[in-house]
């Protein structure tokens, strides 16, 4: 039985890890993406997580979301996503939906320029893009949204953010997704992650969590905020 639905992230400590972030510093350390893909409703999120020597994992997205009708959009959504594309914080596709292939283009520029070890997906709107991906030798993934391997991963971002291990640049879109987010929990313990309402976004979190898990989970440390690593992989594949 789910519990009430209540904020999953305590968003003045989410607020206390901004810091002053240029990517560019981050192209030595080891780097995981998630992806969650979208067609016209959502914005599409590319979110990369770099483990730090110090433990901590700085985090840093990329969004993408249909030109046609940007202004309703805003109007509908309740966010500006007008003064968001010119402030340069998303990127605005022409026409109606997002084309797979320009996400796709920018994966790709991002496994050029970063080392990254795992591009975590789920596969139900991505799994023709991750087949070219993998075909050219990049590290593909699925991470399927189910409560088995979504459950276990949310907790793990839900320990990073609020047991003050999460870094960022404090970007608007993510911290607005981040702020959007309820959590139902059921009895035994399992989390599942929501809007708060319909008109809500969270797509820069799905990938948030995709990414902070996966660089968690591959984390060679002994433990991670008390997670055990290796029983995340378990329940992943279990999942998978």
């Amino acid at each position: 039985m789910a519990h009430s639905r209540d904020p999953l992230f305590d968003m003045a400590v989410y607020d206390a890890g901004g810091i002053p972030l240029d990517v560019a510093d981050m192209e030595e350390l080891p780097c995981f993406i998630g992806v969650d893909m979208s067609v016209n409703g959502d914005l599409t999120a590319v979110v990369a997580a770099w483990r730090n020597p110090d433990g901590t994992i700085t985090v840093h997205p990329w969004f993408f979301v249909p030109g046609e009708d940007l202004k309703g959009r805003a109007e509908r959504d309740g966010v500006p996503y007008e003064q968001w594309r010119d402030d340069g914080l998303i990127t605005v596709i022409d026409g109606p939906v997002i084309e797979p292939e320009e996400v796709e283009k920018h994966i790709r520029e991002l496994c050029a320029r970063f080392d990254v070890r795992e591009l975590a997906f789920d596969p139900h709107l991505a799994r023709m893009t991750m087949q070219r991906l993998h075909d050219d030798g990049l590290p593909a993934v699925e991470m399927r949204q189910g409560p088995l391997t979504m459950g276990p991963a949310i907790g793990v971002l839900e320990r990073v953010v609020n047991g003050r291990a999460l870094r960022h640049s404090g970007h608007p879109v993510l911290r607005h997704h981040f702020d959007s987010v309820v959590a139902s929990r059921n009895d035994t313990g399992l989390v599942r992650m929501h809007k708060g309402k319909k008109t809500d976004r969270i797509d820069g979190a799905v990938a948030a969590v995709m990414a902070v898990a996966r660089a968690a989970a591959n984390d060679n440390r002994k433990s991670f905020l008390d997670m055990d690593p290796d029983e995340l992989d378990r329940l992943m594949a279990e999942a998978a």
